[in-house]
């Protein structure tokens, strides 16, 4: 899964950093690795491509694995059925086990790493993972069998009645009767007769057998299954006779397994693959009954002899050999719907060298191969799935509705609504499949905005040996990608959508958040339960009313809420990473515990209680189809960079309030020189908001979006947009610091540290001021004590805020070491730009 994860993000461009990266910790945590680096085998999976196994290849493989076997003979039985199952990732297994047994290093590792069983599901697990984890358990313990599958498919349940006759009347089939009768018994024994009437009477017999009818004297007997007879000759007759005769059997043999397949199709089992197949072999058929008619007209004319009759019958022989091998492959491996045509098409790919045989598979070939193309066409020129009996290589999944876009996070409706099925495409459709897949997507979101779909290039789809539909799938999803495109981009208005959600969760319109913040800044001091959000949400349109925003015609799906948790603890909950909050590694798929969201002595600063500032946030509400694209987790994202954002702008807010506040220290006099070290402080940490600020909008965001939108108009599909509108905004969270949980934890710190500090200078700073200034500027005792613990506290600011502007710029120097991580160094140099903090001493660690 992680190969095949990272070979299909390669080729749809870049790929999700975050996802490559929890699939190897959970890899490396499966294996009990806990001392490397993730990230080390992440670059090597982004480098190395899929290998092409060749068939030399593969059965070199097969025979390594099956050497080192417990059961050899047993392995390669399963390996046949399997093979003869078309199933699809057996050779990628088998080359993959067999790189496997080739390196003692990985065997080892493997070998000491072996759990003795699955672990148990935690009493703590997520209910969703515990039923997952025992559904794995139970399908662990089930071996896979061919022979257990329902073959052939019943029909549906809305098929048309049988006709009374093939039910009433078994002994009309073109095979030989599934029934017990009673056998035929000759007059005489064959030996007794003379030469010329055995020859008369075999001959007779094996016209009879050639069209499925039992003879007198060639006796038969069905075998283990409706596909298989054998025959067997009265031993009285003459020798010579007997073997010219035998050697008609075969033929008669094919011709039974032939009309037996008709047979069973015939009832509307097996699906439209294999009732066109059973079709076009009936064709067959008929041609060939044509022909036994004309050797029983010269039987009647006397003319036909043994001799005679086997030299006639060796074109068809040849024929009807090959389509009853062909009929015997398919019941060995069950095969209907795409795995029946990807055994077809190997059939004429094989045949290439002999041209009757060929042309011959090829017929077949086409004759199934027209129901699945007609399934195609509906849907890449139509969007539509017309499926009645489960074989078309795309299938819908109901449980998965676009109304949850806009609701549930984790809903996967783009990704999993129509999904490919690899064991219901045919072998020489496989490399169309993603292509097929989106070209029916996005006429689906077409039709689905109530817009008629009508591809002028439709055409009709025919199977060809070569590049086959490849030209008209390619046409057909130009053209499904330019129409939704051009329809999300115009009539929706998908860029103006984005530069409006930018203005507010980017928070580019500064007016309106100046503003906002200036009207609700008591309110948001409250505790979230004594917040009314409908008093917030009147204020963020009034202020939308008096500002630039007043011109954004998407101004009133803007909506605004409160969460029941600040931004640290959200982020921590659902950031893929393989750290704890202590930055310590732990297993990728592990959940964080509610007492593990203490950010060390954090929370004793900040407080357990959540306030309006740390809980508020922006939503929007997007509709179909533009929902697509503006999805629940799009808009989280968004809601993580605007809740970072807003955060910084209220501590930069505050700190320009502390600076006022201390702007009345100027008029004590010379007492004023005590606090310089305040107004130090007070101008450090406004020098760090600012440099964040900056940081985040001009060279992040900024460049970031203007990339977006270049990339938004040179985008040819919708999943062009998607992975770049994503890709935006997992750089934008990267580059920001917010899926790093050390910076994360330490810029964390930094923040609070300087509303704590705002805090104390205005609460506590303001009535001292007051006090000192109104004495006249004559320190009383009660005075100097209350000056000396306002000093204490702002030193311990000082101290707290410096450890943790050191561990800031330490952690940014390791990181833009990295390659691809060089932007760090600009914000390492913005953050100290005259070296104040390169120069104080290292704070000892405890």
């Amino acid at each position: 899964n992680l190969t095949k994860h990272t070979a299909k993000h390669k080729n749809r461009g870049k790929m999700s950093e975050f996802r490559t990266h929890h699939l190897v910790a959970r890899l490396m945590d499966l294996l009990g690795i806990r001392d490397e680096d993730p990230e080390a085998y992440v670059k090597i999976l982004q480098r190395n491509t899929a290998q092409t196994n060749t068939l030399a290849v593969v059965n070199a493989a097969r025979d390594t694995v099956a050497a080192r076997a417990v059961d050899r003979s047993g392995f390669l039985s399963v390996y046949s059925e399997l093979k003869d199952a078309q199933a699809r990732e057996l050779d990628p297994l088998v080359c993959f086990l067999a790189k496997i047994i080739g390196d003692r290093d990985v065997l080892g590792l493997l070998q000491a790493a072996r759990p003795a069983a699955l672990p148990a599901a935690r009493a703590d697990m997520d209910p969703e993972l515990a039923k997952l984890q025992q559904q794995i358990t139970r399908l662990a313990g089930e071996s896979f069998s061919p022979t257990g599958l329902p073959w052939p498919r019943a029909p549906p349940s809305d098929a048309l009645p049988l006709p009374l006759a093939s039910l009433e009347r078994p002994f009309a089939s073109l095979a030989f009767p599934t029934v017990a009768r009673p056998r035929l018994a000759p007059g005489v024994a064959l030996g007794t007769l003379p030469l010329p009437a055995q020859e008369a009477c075999l001959l007779e017999d094996l016209l009879y057998l050639m069209m499925g009818v039992e003879g007198k004297y060639i006796t038969t007997f069905r075998g283990d299954d409706r596909f298989s007879v054998r025959f067997e000759i009265d031993r009285s007759g003459d020798g010579s006779l007997r073997e010219l005769a035998r050697l008609h059997l075969p033929l008669c043999q094919a011709y039974a397994a032939v009309a037996a397949y008709c047979d069973l199709m015939s009832d509307y089992n097996g699906g439209l693959v294999a009732q066109a197949l059973a079709a076009a072999m009936r064709t067959l058929l008929k041609e060939y009954l044509v022909f036994v008619a004309q050797l029983e007209h010269q039987k009647i004319q006397n003319t036909l002899s043994l001799q005679k009759m086997w030299f006639l019958v060796q074109p068809c022989a040849q024929t009807l050999t090959a389509v009853a091998s062909l009929v015997h492959a398919i019941h060995k491996g069950r095969c209907e719907g795409g795995p029946l045509l990807s055994l077809l098409h190997e059939r004429t790919m094989a045949a290439i060298g002999n041209p009757a045989q060929h042309e011959l598979c090829l017929a077949l070939t086409q004759a199934a191969a027209a129901p699945f193309l007609a399934m195609l066409e509906q849907w890449i020129y139509r969007g539509m799935i017309d499926d009645a009996y489960g074989e078309f290589m795309v299938a819908e999944e109901q449980a998965f509705r676009k109304e949850l876009l806009g609701t549930e996070y984790n809903d996967a409706y783009w990704e999993r609504h129509y999904q490919v099925l690899p064991d219901r495409t045919p072998s020489f459709l496989v490399e169309l499949s993603q292509q097929i897949l989106s070209t029916g997507k996005y006429l689906t979101v077409v039709r689905q905005c109530g817009r008629e779909v009508s591809n002028p290039n439709a055409s009709e789809l025919l199977y060809t040996p070569g590049r086959g539909c490849h030209d008209a799938v390619a046409r057909a999803h130009a053209f499904a990608s330019k129409h939704l495109l051009d329809l999300l981009c115009g009539e929706f208005r998908l860029v103006e959508r984005l530069t409006s959600l930018k203005q507010y969760f980017l928070m580019e319109q500064g007016d309106l958040f100046q503003s906002f913040m200036d009207s609700v800044d008591d309110e948001l001091r409250k505790n979230t339960a004594d917040i009314s959000v409908g008093r917030l949400a009147s204020l963020l349109e009034l202020t939308q009313r008096t500002s630039q925003a007043a011109a954004d015609p998407f101004k009133d799906d803007l909506r605004c809420g409160l969460l029941p948790c600040n931004l640290i603890t959200e982020l921590f909950r659902i950031m893929n990473v393989s750290h704890d909050y202590k930055g310590n590694k732990r297993g990728a798929m592990e959940f964080f515990a509610p007492s593990q969201f203490q950010l060390d002595g954090l929370e004793a600063l900040r407080g357990t209680v959540v306030s309006g500032l740390e809980a508020f946030t922006l939503d929007y509400h997007v509709e179909w189809p533009v929902s697509l694209v503006l999805n629940k987790r799009a808009l989280k994202r968004y809601q993580l960079l605007f809740r970072y954002l807003f955060f910084i702008k209220h501590v930069e807010r505050q700190l320009s309030a502390a600076w006022i506040e201390l702007q009345a220290t100027k008029a004590m006099g010379r007492a004023h020189f005590a606090y310089t070290a305040v107004f130090a402080l007070q101008q450090r940490m406004q020098s760090f908001v600012l440099s964040l600020q900056y940081y985040s909008g001009a060279e992040v965001l900024t460049p970031r979006w203007h990339a977006l939108m270049a990339a938004v108009h040179q985008a040819t599909t919708l999943d062009d947009v998607l992975q770049k509108h994503s890709d935006f905004l997992d750089t934008c969270l990267k580059e920001c610091m917010l899926t790093n949980p050390i910076l994360l934890k330490t810029v964390s710190k930094l923040l609070i540290i300087c509303t704590k500090f705002t805090a104390h200078v205005q609460l506590v700073g303001r009535s001292l001021f007051a006090n000192i200034i109104k004495a006249g500027g004559t320190l009383t005792p009660a005075l100097v004590a209350s000056e000396r613990a306002f000093h204490e506290t702002v030193g311990k600011h000082e101290s707290l805020f410096g450890a943790c502007m050191q561990d800031l710029l330490d952690g940014l120097a390791q990181l833009a070491s990295s390659p691809g991580e060089a932007h760090m160094a600009s914000l390492a140099a913005r953050l100290d730009n005259n070296g104040y903090y390169a120069r104080q001493p290292k704070p000892r660690r405890a």
